[in-house]
């Protein structure tokens, strides 16, 4: 279609072909460029009368997209071209153009552009679901390859950010009445310090009405949209707390730049043991029902994983505290003669181990010297454990003789009806004659034999197996008398240090020879570190499967 426009009379002119591209009869349109105007879609008015106008200061061309309302109420796409007109002098005298129906082609392009931003946004949907998959997954990996509750806390916090949110804090209450373990993370170190100073200075309040107390004490979650769009009234009850006041926890807020917030509570089965919390702020994000379900679900596996952890933690420290009990608090002191033990537990120390020593002191300036090894671990080794130490003890104390004491131990295990064993050597260690020799007397009950390293060097083991403990009414021991001399080193151990498998394992040859070559100086402190080096190089001790006991003797050499 072709049209005129006379600026002096505002005639515009439309040929059929116009008519036509505007849904009109011949002869319908009025002629006028403000019947014109209003046959141009109401959403492109503006944008084709500011084409037009500057056309007009220009005296130049132009050119238009724009739809047009048809009679039927349905929308056409018109490309519209012009050329403003002027005379001799320069003045406008109008313009004249075309227009041709490009519906068609608009169509397409639009059909495309919703296609392009579905794939985008299906894409962006994809993402985010990969996302939080992988979120998901990194907490069970987390769980997996973490060294205790707190290094969880930390992984989970850090992964958040900023897959999550800007801002990740978790807050762990295991016990009532405590203050609750805090962790929170920013992709800025800078920022990170100070949320911690925060903290610090807006102690957490149990009572606060709303946020994280009011989340662990409910069990619900809390959801914040969207910061801004709160009113003064929502956010002062949100802020109300006894440690900070509404003027100050505003412009907290303002500086924080907050967006959107959503709080999860850690739900186990003996109740709730914190919340996690997601926080936007500079990414401008705004969270959706999704992300709250994301940040439930989240919750959910950091619970438990966090309660199990905290439980075998705790386990941990339950079994360590019984196992010191389970062992003499201090070595007795007696001139000329040097003690040193260890203790390693085997792997985790979720549970009590069977393994144990003992040094006291008899009448008459002799020393008994223990080590034995329960059979099994946990609360019955631990009772077990107890039983051979105190009737050792009882044993020592009626003046038995060593193979006596072993028999006493025999027949207590028997009579505790626990279907189990143990191996032990008890050894007496007699008062220094003239030249500083002492006189040994040592007996096994199913138990290794001790290293003897003589001042010289010379190695050899003393004593002889003999029969477990607990298992026959009639045992067989063998009881082994031998001379201690001054420099000379006496090694009790238990069965852990030579029966780990094969390519680690350390035989008994190996065994003396290790203790011969840290012998020398009769220092049984060095002699102990040096025994736990060789067993941790063959096999760490937090991958082995038995506990070890060491009970190093020396007699000192004198001035």
């Amino acid at each position: 279609g072709v049209w005129r426009w006379d600026a002096a009379t505002d005639a515009v002119e439309w040929d059929a072909a116009m008519e036509r591209l505007f849904g009109l009869a011949p002869g319908a349109f009025g002629g006028t460029r403000a019947d014109w105007v209003a046959l141009v879609h109401p959403d492109d008015r503006v944008g084709v009368l500011a084409t037009f106008e500057k056309a007009l200061l220009d005296c130049g061309h132009y050119q238009v997209d724009h739809r047009v309302v048809l009679v039927d109420g349905s929308t056409r796409w018109l490309h519209g071209r012009g050329m403003v007109t002027v005379d001799d002098a320069g003045q406008v005298t109008g313009a004249i153009g075309c227009s041709i129906d490009i519906t068609q082609r608009k169509q397409f392009e639009l059909d495309v552009g919703r296609r392009a931003e579905n794939a985008s946004a299906l894409a962006d949907v994809e993402r985010r679901d990969l996302q939080r998959m992988e979120f998901l997954t990194s907490l069970t990996d987390h769980a997996i390859s973490c060294d205790g509750h707190r290094d969880y806390m930390e992984l989970v916090a850090r992964d958040a950010v900023p897959r999550l949110g800007d801002w990740c804090a978790l807050h762990f209450l295991p016990e009532a009445g405590v203050l609750p373990e805090v962790v929170i993370a920013h992709a800025d170190p800078e920022r990170s310090a100070w949320a911690r100073e925060l903290q610090e200075r807006y102690p957490y309040d149990p009572d606060a009405p709303s946020g994280v107390a009011e989340v662990i004490r409910t069990g619900r979650p809390e959801f914040i949209p969207d910061v801004a769009a709160m009113t003064l009234e929502e956010l002062d009850a949100a802020l109300e707390s006894r440690h900070i006041g509404i003027a100050e926890a505003r412009e907290l807020i303002t500086s924080l730049g907050l967006r959107s917030v959503i709080i999860a509570p850690l739900v186990t089965k003996r109740g709730v043991i914190g919340a996690i919390q997601f926080v936007t702020a500079e990414s401008d994000r705004l969270y959706s029902d999704e992300d709250l379900a994301l940040a439930q679900a989240a919750a959910g596996r950091v619970a438990d994983a966090l309660d199990l952890m905290w439980w075998s933690e705790q386990q941990q420290v339950i079994a360590a505290t019984l196992q010191r009990a389970l062992l003499p608090p201090a070595l007795p002191v007696v001139p000329g003669v040097r003690l040193a033990t260890r203790y390693w537990p085997a792997g985790s120390v979720a549970d009590v181990g069977g393994d144990f020593y003992d040094a006291f002191e008899l009448d008459g300036g002799e020393l008994a010297l223990v080590v034995g090894d329960v059979c099994g671990r946990g609360p019955q080794a631990a009772a077990l454990t107890g039983i051979a130490r105190h009737t050792i003890r009882a044993a020592a104390m009626h003046d038995c003789t060593p193979d006596e004491v072993i028999d006493w131990l025999n027949t207590a295990f028997l009579r505790s009806n626990r279907e189990t064993f143990c191996t032990a050597l008890y050894c007496t260690v007699g008062s220094a004659g003239p030249a500083g020799s002492r006189r040994l007397e040592l007996v096994c009950g199913g138990h290794p034999p001790a290293v003897l390293v003589r001042a010289d060097g010379e190695t050899s083991m003393l004593g002889a197996p003999g029969s477990l403990l607990g298992m026959f009414a009639q045992i067989h021991t063998t009881p082994v008398e031998a001379e201690l001399d001054p420099g000379d080193v006496l090694v009790l151990y238990t069965d852990g240090i030579t029966d780990a498998p094969e390519p680690v394992a350390l035989s008994s040859a190996e065994l003396q020879q290790e203790v011969s070559r840290s012998s020398a100086s009769g220092d049984v402190e060095a002699i102990a570190d040096h025994l736990e080096a060789v067993i941790e190089g063959r096999l760490p001790l937090r991958e082995r499967s038995d506990d070890i006991a060491v009970l190093v003797m020396s007699l000192d050499q004198g001035p």
